[in-house]
């Protein structure tokens, strides 16, 4: 006779847990059994023994396949070993590879989550910084001239613009500045003025002090505001935080980085929409700095996120102008203006001017020609604004606990608990080799350590 512990137990079929507290009954062997599938001869109430459902021999445990009645007295109880409660310590002890486990690491990816089909937009709009550009259009321009102290740039508002170009049309302006009539007789104002170019900026975007216009070896007697200095670029330098906002995944959650449930692009000002890896980015984080220099017009843009370098454009940001001036006719001036340097040279000053002033004022009657070309100042205007756009789909839900969450760790299976999968377990255990097979399997199909 042997002493078999039976119990009414409810488990999965591929878990480790085991049964307390069970009702010892004295039972037979039956011949020609085998330790993994046993059958047992018992002198039981049938009735009664129904309740029973699950049994220990020695130290192996065992689900109840089938109870069959012998005679009114007796009854075969058939079972099969429950190899995942037999081997629960060598299991437990075991350090393999975990594919899925009731620990969740979301950022780590996780094939079971499917997405759903429909893409969702979120726009986060960026406005302007403060205290950079002018509010809608107004006529302010960079002024790029030469001078007997070298290439100046200038900001000047339309009023200030006008100043110079009467300065350089004027008569009286003239009759001013030529005292010497034969050395400012061949002075063109225009070939003085390098370009003119139309700038959405504000002036106290710049570092400037304010003073004359210079124009060749003239003074204009023209007030504008001289950007840089003896020790400051003429560059202003502005910025856009375009970090995005996810409205379903966070930075913790491998979705958020996944271009199957979450792509991201930018509104770029004056660049246009750019497609953004949000793999390159720092949890989300995006700023655009703009930096633009005056000298050239040039506006250098760099998308940073923490310390590192996303990508880099250049695009002009002021707008050329085109500016009139005259191709004046030589002979024909030297021709017209003899007898005014015959004047000065017989100490007419004030006749000698008034008659040069007069020639010079009919050949130089203008042929306009062009200094740069027309830019698209309402482009600049309409593209102030930026935007973070993060486009998101759902995706199905993961129930953890019956299957578990993508893991991608090595542990000691005995540190988790509920559903897991090993990828390439082979636990060594101290039974017979179709056992160990059966605990293998459970491991790398997946079993609940309970």
């Amino acid at each position: 006779m042997i002493e078999i512990e039976f119990y009414n137990f409810s488990k999965k079929s591929n878990s480790t847990a085991r049964p307390t507290n069970g009702t010892v009954i004295s039972c037979e062997l039956k011949r020609e059994t085998t330790f993994q599938s046993p059958s047992f001869l018992i002198r039981y109430d049938m009735n009664d023994f129904l309740s029973f459902n699950y049994c220990k021999w020695k130290d192996h445990y065992y689900f109840i396949n089938e109870v069959t009645s012998i005679n009114a007295n007796q009854i075969e109880v058939s079972c099969r070993e429950d190899v995942l409660a037999t081997y629960k310590e060598e299991i437990g002890n075991y350090t393999c590879f975990i594919e899925r486990s009731s620990k969740q690491n979301k950022l780590y990816p996780d094939a079971m989550y499917l997405p759903t089909e429909d893409w969702q937009s979120t726009a986060t709009i960026v406005g302007e910084p403060l205290n950079t550009f002018v509010n809608g259009y107004f006529p302010n321009f960079i002024i790029r001239t030469t001078a007997s102290d070298g290439i100046n740039l200038y900001y000047m508002t339309n009023e200030e613009m006008n100043d110079l170009l009467k300065f350089m049309w004027s008569d009286g302006t003239w009759k001013d500045l030529i005292s010497d009539a034969w050395m400012k007789l061949f002075f063109d104002p225009f070939k003085y003025i390098l370009s003119v170019e139309w700038t959405p900026l504000r002036l106290s975007a710049f570092k400037s002090f304010f003073t004359t216009v210079h124009l060749g070896f003239w003074d204009s007697g023209v007030n504008g505001n001289q950007l840089g200095g003896t020790y400051e670029a003429p560059t202003v330098k502005f910025s856009y935080d375009l970090s995005f906002s996810n409205p379903l995944y966070d930075p913790s959650d491998f979705r958020y980085w996944n271009s199957n449930f979450s792509r991201y692009a930018v509104k770029i000002p004056f660049i246009g929409v750019v497609n953004i890896d949000i793999t390159k980015t720092n949890k989300g984080q995006l700023v655009a700095d703009y930096f633009f220099d005056a000298a050239s017009g040039l506006c250098d843009v760099w998308l940073t996120s923490g310390q590192n370098k996303i990508a880099h454009y250049q695009f002009s940001l002021s707008v050329p102008i085109e500016i009139g001036y005259a191709n004046t006719n030589m002979t024909n001036l030297i021709g017209n203006t003899t007898g005014a340097v015959a004047n000065v040279a017989s100490g007419n000053i004030i006749g000698g001017i008034t008659s040069g002033l007069s020639a010079i004022q009919n050949v130089t009657s203008p042929e306009v020609s062009v200094i740069g070309s027309t830019g698209t100042i309402a482009g600049v205007l309409e593209n102030k604004d930026a935007s973070s756009i993060c486009y998101t789909r759902s995706s199905t839900v993961v129930n953890g606990v019956t299957d578990g969450y993508a893991d991608g760790h090595t542990r000691k299976l005995n540190s988790l608990s509920g559903f897991i999968k090993c990828r390439n377990a082979s636990v060594s255990i101290n039974g017979y080799s179709g056992d160990q097979e059966s605990v293998n399997m459970f491991l790398n199909t997946g079993f609940y350590y309970e």
